[in-house]
């Protein structure tokens, strides 16, 4: 999900981001069927699971999705417990390749210039690996 703005937001109390959250995850049910199994680390994520709850009490009994579940467990985590995730960053030549240009089916397509002065201008489909 990408909602700039939202850790300044909780940490001024501000929880309409949470709703949002939490209404993101019941139309997820709504399609899916009803997740089992709810974890929560931190503040913030209890209080999503929390309005999760309220929202499928308000909601009576009636089956969601299809009345299975495919989703069996869901588990959310505060930013706050968990720091570090978003500073990681592919350790390999291929990961930054990947992160960068987009690596499919092993190759990736790069301007001709890149390799070639003579193909600047032109798209040039390069293997990042080799095959055996």
């Amino acid at each position: 999900m990408d909602m700039p703005g939202v850790p300044r937001q909780v940490a001024d109390g501000d929880t309409t981001s949470l709703f949002y959250v939490a209404r993101a995850i019941m139309k997820l049910q709504l399609l899916y069927g009803e997740v089992k199994h709810m974890k929560a680390k931190g503040d913030a994520s209890s209080d999503i699971v929390d309005m999760l709850r309220r929202m499928r009490e308000s909601m009576g009994r009636a089956p969601m999705g299809d009345g299975t579940s495919q989703i069996d467990t869901l588990i959310l985590l505060d930013r706050s417990c968990d720091m570090v995730t978003p500073l990681l960053t592919p350790l390999t030549y291929e990961g930054l390749i990947d992160e960068n240009m987009h690596i499919s089916n092993g190759s990736v397509v790069i301007d001709g210039g890149v390799i070639v002065e003579e193909r600047a201008g032109k798209k040039m489909k390069v293997r990042t690996h080799s095959t055996f």
